[in-house]
């Protein structure tokens, strides 16, 4: 990149926003006791197109095939599916205003 701002991957709503990740896969996953860390890349070396995310609330995960799983970080026994998520490519992030 030459210095300039990176174009956004965030779509807008009134209700919420989804960031489209094509391309960035989960790199890591921390488990804190409270909330859950992703680092996503994009696998090539020297790629700067990297992005952390931090989730404290309960927040779920929809597979290829549409199956869903809620995760919520304060409550241990529900992490598991999370952990899944290592090495696998993402689609897209949504987050929703209830």
């Amino acid at each position: 990149m030459d210095g300039g701002m990176a174009p956004s991957r965030a779509i807008k709503t009134a209700s919420d926003r989804v960031w489209d990740l094509v391309g960035l896969s989960v790199f890591r996953i921390v488990v804190g006791p409270a909330q859950i860390s992703l680092a996503l890349k994009s696998g090539f070396v020297g790629d700067d197109d990297a992005i952390d995310i931090i989730i404290s609330n309960t927040l779920t995960i929809r597979d290829s095939d549409g199956a869903t799983r809620s995760v919520d970080p304060q409550v241990v026994e529900t992490v598991a599916p999370a952990l899944s998520l290592r090495l696998r490519p993402v689609l897209s992030l949504a987050a929703s205003n209830p």
